[in-house]
């Protein structure tokens, strides 16, 4: 595979407890992720290879933890020979849910 994922998320949340909040940054931090996390938000970045879907398996943790959360997690999928296309993942009932989605180009029109 030689596919480059770009992942961006921002999740608001109701109020997490600090254990819930410490293992969230924990398990965000021993993979080598960074992560913006507060007691109700997150934000994270991630740009690179994921052939493993390590991302993935790391919000299915933190959807398990969360429970419920406002917001997605944006994976854009470039694999170098079409437009790219996407993922869209949400945290509903401890899950994370995914929906794809691709680019549809209209036709070529004049600038005026």
């Amino acid at each position: 595979m030689n596919e480059i994922r770009d992942y961006n998320c921002y999740f608001t949340f109701s109020e997490i407890s600090d254990e819930q909040h410490g293992y969230i940054s924990r398990v965000l931090s021993d993979n080598n992720f960074e992560v913006d996390i507060s007691k109700k938000s997150l934000e994270f970045e991630s740009t690179g290879r994921d052939d493993d879907r390590l991302v993935l398996k790391i919000f299915r943790e933190v959807a398990a933890v969360l429970k419920d959360a406002d917001g997605e997690l944006r994976c854009e999928i470039d694999n170098g020979n079409s437009d790219p296309h996407f993922e869209f993942f949400t945290i509903k009932g401890g899950k994370l849910l995914i929906q794809k989605g691709h680019l549809v180009r209209e036709s070529n029109v004049d600038v005026v």
